[in-house]
């Protein structure tokens, strides 16, 4: 008993010197364990996101092995999401968020008792905002108004005109740059103040002074500037003419015009200057000598001054509302002549502003009109006054399932065709029916909505789900005429793709193959590989029987199962685990699977695993030796690569140490090489699956494709994996078609160049002209979803492929005169110095619409 008393008091004296050795909480103060949860990350770059979902955007992203202070856990579309404050590397503020609990563990108490790190603390000026009245609210102004989780940080979503919120701080002096802190959705972050209204207290607000313009007989109202360096633009969104300052009133001539989520006033600046202002920089203003304010007229509204006329020169051309507005009618005839009184230039197409008996006022495409001198009146066809709705599908049993992604998503007759209606609401769930049509390399998918009928919606604003909402991977459909690879499954999980059992009988042995246990809750059994919900398997740890190899579909393993109450169907391989029948863990026995590669008539041509012969590898590069004392990202790529082939067992990491080096010695061994346990060039190009510059077959064009993953241009290894001087395949998504791309320069991305002549000549039939000098007309400075493969990883990335710099133009023979850009996650363009929106989408739709899937 004496004994035990003095190891209890031992063990206290113990916990009680441990207490000043806990981390701090995030505001600095001390704490004990029992006050505060900590847990950690467990893979490298995980994202920290705004809410408990994948549909939650990325605040940032979290290196291996940090721990955060856990405020609680919640479950969400399969997953627990622990709730957690984490520090932004960008801007040092401590922020709270969610991280998925696949990357993340609890710490236990005897690491928790251990830990002697602080949470990361941010030093701020003392802030001068006011604490609001409660009950005080604000309503949102203009439509798209991002609602962040800091001043201009992540956006959480966009919100729109009329949406009320809680405000909770009001800046003691309104000016166009301070911010509002506001609750909204049960969620807390910012709103920037020009575009929130104030409803049950009054701020206090910057005077403004008394308008002092001209007065302009042709001015259809007035605007005034309500921020500092307000740009004139001669187009709507095109060059800066010149810059205007705060509270400058200016008469505006023609109807404003919508465009995105802006409008545009075209403004007289001065005698001799006009141009288009937006409508997020002005206000409605009264005019010289009046006390009231002029309402905007409507787009409708006829122009005063013409400018000339347009004549068009194809047949049946569409006439809209607005630049790619709804359709209003048809010309039937090339060489029918409008007035015209403006134009709008819009992503690099010119929209001219016409008039006509037959319809009004609209716009029409400036690719199918010229401008001429001939007056001659045109006839048109009227759009029709009522809708005919498309024709019902042969079966009425869905194909899967779609939600749309945002607001207000146009339903049409066909692809770009007749708008049959719209789905007012984000997160609407409808059942399609047959594979995506591709257009111009969009795909467009058969629904039926209830209210509008059948029709066809673009699949930029629609997500794959099961009929509950869940998201689901997404199945590509590549263009027709397209090389698309067959999918190729990842080391592990690899399988032939059989036919498979139908769901509604059984196999053809009562003994099943083995045996699988679900890894989240709500796992749903299906007729087909996304097909039709047969029912779902309510418990997380439910084992079931698998008969016969998974079916694999675009690089995702289904199992045939039986379940009992629903019996055989599918189930997806992302929710399931080999076990045995008790339920215990099943380590599975890779089994290699012939390598898909493409072929330039598209042909699957099936080669054994590992016969690959030099001069056809994926890609060609340049190693520095690695060995015992070396460290950073070459290791960190090295050991994954490992890792991926069986060789190393532990976490990645970014030192040469002995485990990593006994991992080489076993690579080496079974490669056939000199056992030295040092990661030499011969080493690195053998595991890599690549070949000394210069050395490649470069008419080689097939391209094995892995799970897609997106890496970080600055922490993920991709500048080692792709260094200056070494050449890659990239693999285009909308078209499948696969060219070699030399990289010469760049650090805040690829700087590139086709590698040779024919690969310049893909380039162009990728983006559908004769030669390269041509790729700068039209739309095609958007970014295009791309992939490139280095050993067994595939990396998403976004192409630029206009030619620009012609000082990056080092190849003389390869018909492209100049350099393009190429950029991963993170990567930033050269004029701005900032990540670029259209870049980071691309490589999204590249990643989720990866043929083999992504990871």
């Amino acid at each position: 008993m004496r004994r035990n008393c003095r190891r209890f008091l031992c063990f206290m004296l113990a916990a009680l010197l441990l207490i000043p050795l806990l981390p701090a909480s995030v505001s600095g103060s001390a704490a004990v364990a029992d006050d505060l949860t900590y847990g950690k990350t467990i893979k490298e770059n995980v994202n920290f996101r705004v809410g408990p979902s994948m549909r939650d955007g990325v605040m940032f992203q979290i290196p291996i092995r940090t721990v955060c202070t856990v405020h609680g856990q919640e479950t969400a579309n399969g997953f627990t999401w622990y709730k957690a404050d984490a520090r932004n590397p960008q801007t040092n503020a401590v922020l709270t968020g969610y991280i998925r609990s696949d990357c993340f563990v609890l710490l236990t108490a005897e690491e928790t008792a251990a830990y002697t790190g602080t949470m990361p603390t941010v030093t701020t000026a003392p802030s001068t905002d006011t604490a609001a009245a409660a009950g005080t609210t604000g309503y949102i102004t203009n439509d798209g108004v991002n609602f962040r989780v800091e001043p201009n940080g992540q956006v959480i979503e966009s919100v729109n005109r009329g949406t009320v919120m809680t405000v909770l701080t009001i800046p003691s002096v309104i000016s166009e740059d301070t911010w509002y802190k506001v609750e909204y959705n049960g969620r807390t972050g910012y709103i920037m103040s020009p575009f929130l209204n104030l409803t049950g207290t009054t701020p206090v607000v910057t005077a403004v002074p008394v308008p002092t313009a001209t007065p302009n007989p042709d001015a259809l109202g007035y605007v005034m500037t309500i921020k500092g360096s307000v740009n004139i633009r001669a187009s709507i969104g095109g060059t800066s003419l010149t810059t205007v300052g705060k509270w400058v009133t200016m008469p505006y001539l023609l109807p404003p015009v919508k465009n995105g989520n802006y409008t545009w006033y075209f403004v007289q600046v001065s005698a001799t200057l006009k141009g288009y202002v937006r409508s997020d920089c002005v206000k409605l203003a009264q005019g010289p000598g009046s006390s009231t304010v002029t309402a905007a007229p409507a787009i409708t509204q006829a122009p005063t001054v013409q400018s000339g006329y347009v004549a068009t020169t194809i047949d049946y051309v569409n006439v809209r509302t607005g630049v790619w507005g709804n359709l209003i009618s048809v010309v039937q005839k090339a060489g029918s002549t409008f007035p015209y009184y403006n134009y709008i230039d819009s992503n690099g197409i010119r929209w001219y502003y016409i008039y006509s008996p037959d319809f009004g006022y609209a716009y029409i495409h400036g690719k199918f009109v010229k401008v001429t001198d001939d007056a001659t009146p045109a006839t048109a066809t009227p759009a029709p006054s009522t809708v005919t709705a498309t024709p019902e599908p042969v079966s009425t049993d869905p194909t899967g399932y779609v939600a749309t992604t945002a607001d207000d998503v146009n339903v049409r007759k066909a692809a770009w065709g007749q708008q049959l209606g719209s789905i007012k609401k984000k997160g609407t769930v409808v059942p399609y029916y047959g594979a995506p049509t591709m257009v111009s390399g969009n795909n467009w998918y058969y629904v039926n909505v209830p209210g509008i009928g059948y029709g066809y919606i673009l699949g930029k604003f629609l997500q794959l789900t099961d009929d509950s909402g869940a998201v689901m991977t997404p199945t590509p459909t590549p263009a027709p005429g397209a090389v698309t690879p067959t999918p190729v499954p990842g080391p592990v999980t690899a399988a032939p793709v059989t036919a498979g059992p139908t769901a509604t009988a059984a196999p053809a042995s009562d003994d099943p193959t083995g045996y699988v246990s679900t890894t989240t809750d709500t796992v749903n059994v299906r007729k087909d590989a996304w097909g039709k919900l047969l029912g779902s398997v309510k418990n997380k740890g439910t084992v079931l029987p698998y008969y016969g190899e998974p079916k694999v579909v675009s690089g995702n393993n289904w199992y045939y199962v039986n379940v009992p109450g629903i019996g055989y169907g599918y189930i997806l391989g992302k929710f399931l685990k080999l076990t045995d029948e008790s339920g215990a863990a099943v380590t599975p026995t890779p089994t290699p699977a012939p390598e898909a590669i493409v072929t330039p008539s598209g042909l699957p041509v099936n080669t054994p695993a590992g016969s690959t012969t030099p001069g056809t590898a994926v890609s060609e590069a340049d190693y520095t030796t690695l060995k015992a004392g070396s460290s950073g990202p070459a290791v960190q790529n090295l050991v994954r690569e490992l890792i991926n082939q069986g060789y190393f067992k532990g976490s990645v990491t970014s030192n040469y140490t002995s485990a990593v080096e006994n991992a080489v010695r076993a690579f080496q061994s079974a490669k056939g090489l000199a056992v030295d346990g040092i990661a030499g060039t011969q080493t690195q190009h053998a595991l890599f699956n690549t070949v000394p510059i210069g050395t490649a077959n470069r008419a080689d064009m097939t391209m094995t494709l892995y799970p897609a993953e997106k890496i970080d241009w600055y922490t993920g290894g991709i500048q080692e994996l792709w260094p200056r001087g070494a050449n890659v395949k990239v693999y285009d998504v909308y078209t499948g078609l696969v060219w070699w791309a030399h990289r010469w320069a760049g650090g805040l991305h690829v700087d590139a160049e086709p590698l040779t002549a024919a690969d310049t000549a893909t380039l162009c039939k990728i983006y559908g002209v004769s030669k390269a000098s041509d790729i700068k007309e039209s739309t095609h400075w958007q970014r295009r979803p791309c992939l490139i493969t280095i050993g067994t990883r595939t990396f998403a990335c976004s192409l630029y492929g206009v030619p620009h710099n012609p000082d990056g133009n080092t190849i003389k023979d390869n018909n492209y005169d100049g350099q393009l850009c190429i950029h991963f996650t993170n990567s930033k363009i050269h004029k701005s110095g900032k990540v670029d929106s259209n870049h980071e989408a691309a490589i999204q739709y590249a990643w989720e619409h990866a043929p083999n899937g992504h990871k």
